[in-house]
């Protein structure tokens, strides 16, 4: 009993630490060093669903530089702000009022989850009020990540659990013992 159990606690954790957690078509992505033309910054994440090819959430954050003035947020958090997918190759996201507008186009598609790249020219910043404002990305890329649906991290947890549970009532039990010992 003892082996079995270890063989199958074994074959959880080399699962769990292969990142084969299903993952519902969700794909995280996370801006690496991401600079504008201008001097400027991007920082943040995303959340890809490539089943429904729909953006799930943003936080992507962008410094001032000579072209922008003020650091600017764009959030699914923050009211008013909106998003737009262009396809599986890019997203468009809209400030309050969709005055501050990031457009970010990649090399490849997000459905992919592999690493990818900025088409620089068609990727970037700008405020429709101001049409002197507008600044390109210069370099950076994008790394994915597998995002575990919550509910498959909340049945792995609970299946691991019974299996511990299992194994303690089976060591007390004296029919359990005899088999075990």
């Amino acid at each position: 009993m003892r082996t079995s159990l270890r063989s199958v606690l074994g074959g959880v954790v080399l699962f769990l630490a292969s990142g084969n957690l299903l993952t519902a078509g969700t794909i995280g992505f996370n801006l690496n060093s991401v600079t504008f033309t201008d001097g400027g910054s991007a920082t943040g994440s995303f959340v890809w669903d490539n089943v429904g090819e729909t953006l799930v959430s943003w936080s992507i954050s962008t410094t001032a530089g000579t072209q922008q003035p003020t650091p600017f947020t764009y959030s699914d958090a923050i009211a008013g702000q909106g998003q737009i997918a262009i396809g599986n190759a890019g997203i468009y996201l809209l400030g309050a009022e969709g005055a501050q507008q990031l457009n970010l186009n990649f090399t490849g598609s997000l459905d992919s989850g592999s690493p990818l790249s900025f088409y620089y020219n068609n990727s970037r910043e700008y405020n429709t009020f101001a049409p002197d404002f507008g600044r390109n990305v210069a370099s950076g890329s994008i790394s994915a990540s597998a995002v575990p649906e919550p509910t498959t991290s909340a049945l792995l947890g609970f299946g691991l659990v019974a299996l511990v549970a299992c194994y303690r009532r089976a060591a007390r039990s004296p029919f359990c013992q005899r088999r075990i010992g």
